[in-house]
């Protein structure tokens, strides 16, 4: 029941019982609806995050809105482009504060929100880089907080007061 013609469906994330597709699509398997979201902004050159992988996470929950929120968490790439980027491998990881993309269901639109780190910072750019083999990162959404599986096996909490 989606329009994907070559019948491949990867499941990027799931929360509450929506799934996110590859290719930023959510589908509700109970009413067997789906929508395509529109593509991400790119990062904004003053972030330093141009070089960085994202991972998608679903965060949803049916008890306090209908509305969902998908988040491109930014992951360290295993080599970095100076070019691209503000950070260096001595760089801590995560930064003080980061800003992350965020698509609303309610707003039908993608922001860049701030975050800001509480507490030290899991390590290093570089101690990121050395998990070459990570794959995916695993997330949970409960109680209004995203809590994201990270490269060096630290877990980082995502915290933002939805408003309706």
């Amino acid at each position: 029941y989606t329009d994907r013609e070559e019948g491949l469906c990867i499941i990027e994330n799931h929360c509450n019982g929506l799934l996110l597709l590859w290719g930023n699509m959510v589908v509700n398997p109970a009413t067997r609806q789906w929508v395509r979201l529109p593509p991400p902004p790119p990062w904004c050159t003053e972030s330093g995050m141009e070089g960085f992988y994202d991972d998608v996470c679903l965060a949803f929950d049916p008890t306090m809105s209908p509305d969902y929120e998908v988040y491109m968490v930014p992951s360290v790439p295993c080599k970095l482009d100076p070019t691209a980027t503000i950070f260096t491998e001595e760089s801590e990881w995560p930064p003080s504060s980061c800003a992350i993309r965020v698509f609303s269901s309610r707003t039908w639109r993608w922001e860049e929100r701030s975050f800001l780190r509480r507490g030290e910072a899991a390590g290093t750019i570089a101690d990121m880089q050395q998990y070459t083999e990570f794959q995916r990162r695993y997330t949970v959404y409960w109680k209004g907080a995203l809590y994201v599986h990270c490269q060096n096996d630290s877990i980082m909490r995502y915290v933002y007061a939805f408003t309706h």
